[in-house]
């Protein structure tokens, strides 16, 4: 059974199963690649390691301002040189020898590649996280014929929201199966769950508070309360939430029956502790597992907005959208 066989086989088989419940990266054949270039960085060394997905750090010599990066790798790998002076430039390994002057980022090579550099050039002197949202769609819109798309969807899924998603990833792009596109499927079929159990019943789960007792959600949500949960876990990577933006909002409107409780997803507490909120947290799992799985969240926060009676009415995917709901809920208060 030749490749090509086997791709369509595989193609068939996640599209009949279910795409929740299959991903599957496609493999490419190890090659030999090699990248030359020239540099103003004084130091001996510089470093390539895989980007996307993320992989371990070698480091090649610089020799009077000139290096040679070569390794074995599969095609199509992203992988990223650093000269530690700030110039810093992705690549896709492929069998075209690839040139590059990272002082002026001047490139000899694929065409593929120098779409690549181009879009990254693009993203230079950004520093407004709107234009950047904007500079990233239009990398993976013009390239959608092609594997780029994977790098950036893989660097930026959680700022894509769910419809910006049903865009970008779909089974029949070329980049649907590269290894880089496992996070952005989950990221993807979570935020369908997500809209999958909007106007559906909060589901209630065990946690333990700072005083080691063990406390439920439903004690927390009845009459005459909105109740934010405030889902994350440090373990899962980065989390910088804007809890002073959430702080205000809790103070603006919790003498109107709102309240927030966030639930770390954590072995120990120094998470919480650390914070010290002005509301109540818990820790899971307790004894019945993580939270953020529970409510089908693979990232490493989620908000979800519930209804006094017990329905849950939004999963905001930032605090500005948490911000709209509750000046639609709560109009004498904008």
């Amino acid at each position: 059974m030749n490749k090509k066989t086997i791709i369509t086989l595989l193609f068939a088989l996640v599209s009949m199963a279910g795409l929740a419940q299959n991903w599957s990266p496609l493999v490419e054949d190890s090659i030999d690649f090699i990248i030359t270039g020239t540099t103003n960085s004084t130091q001996d060394s510089l470093i390539m390691f895989p980007c996307a997905p993320l992989g371990v750090r070698e480091k090649y010599p610089i020799h009077n301002g000139k290096f040679t990066v070569t390794g074995r790798v599969r095609r199509h790998t992203f992988i990223q040189i650093d000269d530690n002076v700030s110039n810093s430039l992705r690549f896709i390994a492929e069998e075209t020898p690839t040139y590059i002057n990272l002082a002026t980022d001047e490139v000899r090579g694929s065409e593929l590649q120098k779409k690549f550099i181009s879009c990254q050039m693009r993203e230079r002197d950004i520093d407004n996280k709107t234009d950047r949202n904007a500079v990233i769609q239009q990398n993976i819109r013009e390239n959608m014929n092609n594997i780029i798309p994977a790098y950036y969807l893989y660097s930026d899924y959680p700022s894509f929201t769910l419809e910006e998603m049903q865009e970008f990833i779909r089974e029949d792009a070329p980049y649907a199966h590269h290894p880089a596109m496992e996070w952005p499927w989950r990221a993807y079929l979570a935020k369908l769950k997500q809209k999958d159990i909007t106007g559906k019943p909060f589901i209630d789960f065990e946690a333990e508070a700072p005083d080691s007792t063990l406390r439920r959600l439903s004690e927390f949500v009845g009459p005459g309360q909105y109740v934010l949960l405030d889902l994350w876990a440090l373990h899962r990577g980065p989390y910088t939430p804007s809890f002073d933006f959430m702080k205000h909002l809790y103070a603006t409107y919790k003498s109107q029956g709102f309240r927030i409780i966030s639930v770390s997803c954590e072995q120990n507490r120094r998470g919480n502790d650390r914070l010290k909120l002005p509301w109540t947290t818990l820790r899971s799992p307790a004894r019945k597992g993580c939270a953020l799985d529970l409510y089908s969240m693979i990232g490493i926060s989620a908000l979800i907005l519930i209804d006094r009676d017990g329905t849950i009415i939004a999963v905001p995917n930032s605090v500005e959208e948490l911000k709209a709901k509750l000046e639609e809920i709560f109009p004498d208060n904008k």
